[in-house]
């Protein structure tokens, strides 16, 4: 197993990387203490770790500035791919809530850091690759399509401001046959129902009754869908993207455009 450390506080750093030692074998963590010495190790040396421990805030460089979501920014880069991130940081988990959801990360911890959970929780992660890993080998997959629509959305897509608009969204066995549901194919375990998390990202607009919620899919009923209320709050051009997750792994998105004008601007027919 190799975990990846990102980690300026020196103190923190030398004691996650021996408790990880002590409890995943020695040489299991490389550690970087600023965002260049990351990207390098990312993607000059091509280093792939299975975890990568994240701190939020980071210097760009040795003796730089700290930058306060430098950690964020390196996860929006991508070089990690697919693989399990925590955070690590002395903000309040409240502020990264839609962050972590965003990013796909596992995990959030706030410094001072119980070091007895974080160990648990990385236990936990690998556990779960795992059992991800055995249920492809025993189970197996089946193949589902995962849908959104957005009700009475006009062909010009252009919507009036402050007026609320309804996105339906969720998973089913069958390809949808309705022309106004857009689908995308997905594998899910193939058991008599699972829990899919479903998160809506919508420019501009607020999103009730949350921007994530939980769908119950069941093979055996095709039409139901849950529903998101949009209520845009500005005009212009907006993208709405709706993210599909398994036991919080990332499977599909489906995205759309609409357009928002003022109510006094004549609609295009």
């Amino acid at each position: 197993m190799k975990i990846l450390i990102v980690e300026d506080d020196e103190i923190y750093m030398g004691i996650i990387k021996k408790r990880l030692d002590q409890n995943f074998g020695a040489e299991t963590c490389r550690v970087v203490d600023t965002m260049i010495a990351y990207e390098e190790t990312m993607k000059t040396r091509g280093y792939d770790p299975d975890l990568i421990l994240m701190d939020i805030m980071l210097p760009k460089e040795n003796e730089g500035n700290i930058i306060r979501d430098g950690g964020i920014q390196l996860i929006e880069e991508g070089l990690h791919k697919d693989t399990p991130v925590i955070l690590l940081s002395m903000w309040s988990p409240e502020e990264y809530e839609k962050k972590l959801w965003e990013l796909n990360c596992k995990a959030y911890f706030s410094k001072p850091i119980d070091f007895d959970k974080l160990i648990q929780k990385i236990q936990e992660i690998v556990d779960d690759d795992d059992n991800l890993s055995r249920i492809q080998e025993l189970m197996g997959y089946q193949k589902a399509y995962a849908v959104a629509q957005i009700k009475d959305l006009p062909d010009s897509k252009q919507l009036i401001v402050g007026t609320s608009l309804l996105l339906q969204a969720g998973v089913q066995k069958d390809k949808p046959l309705k022309l106004d549901l857009k689908t995308t194919p997905i594998t899910i375990p193939i058991e008599t129902k699972i829990n899919i998390d479903i998160a809506v990202r919508a420019e501009g607009m607020a999103i009730a009754p949350h921007w994530i919620q939980r769908f119950e899919y069941q093979p055996t009923i095709g039409d139901k869908l849950i529903d998101f209320e949009l209520t845009p709050k500005s005009v212009g051009k907006k993208e709405i993207s709706v993210e599909y997750y398994y036991n919080r792994h990332w499977l599909t998105k489906i995205q759309f455009e609409v357009e928002i004008v003022c109510e006094t601007h004549e609609l295009a027919v």
